[in-house]
């Protein structure tokens, strides 16, 4: 190679390979950013820049592993729901065998008597409550007696 071939190919920089999917950024790209940010001038064929492509090569493996195990993740969720939905299913079929009129009705008179035991529970609530009323009317009354004996006792002792 000549002198002037070797100034050449010194002054461009190799070209990227296409990435998959645009996955990575390119030399021109990288300079981009570095004078943005750091406010640094960063030629194309400047050694740090030779961290370009093992950075792209580093993102292009992560995004087949990423793929790899988005696959396997969508197996895995596919044939657990495939088994939940099967279980489910046989589970109704044998709750529907089960049940028969006989099951039903044993359901109906249980809940009969529940509704029973409800109103009896409300109607002993509501007296508990008529009680505590008429408490509260008595201890009322019974301190404005006494407020009343204590300022009369008061006025006609003192």
């Amino acid at each position: 190679m000549s002198a002037e071939d070797e100034g050449k190919t010194a002054q461009t920089p190799p070209a990227m390979p296409a990435l998959p999917d645009g996955i990575g950024l390119g030399y021109e790209e990288i300079a981009e950013e570095l004078s943005k940010k750091s406010e640094t001038i960063v030629r194309v064929d400047d050694p740090i820049m030779m961290m370009v492509p093992l950075c792209n090569v580093f993102l292009s493996q992560q995004h087949a592993l990423q793929e790899r195990h988005k696959g396997a993740l969508a197996q895995v969720m596919s044939d657990k729901t495939d088994n939940f939905v099967q279980s489910v299913q046989q589970t109704l079929d044998a709750l529907g065998n089960t049940l028969a009129s006989e099951a039903v009705q044993s359901l109906h008179t249980a809940f009969s008597g529940q509704q029973e035991a409800m109103r009896q529970h409300e109607f002993a609530l509501q007296k508990h409550t008529t009680s505590m009323f008429w408490l509260a009317a008595i201890t009322t009354i019974s301190a404005l007696v006494n407020v009343g004996v204590f300022v009369a006792l008061f006025l006609l002792g003192g």
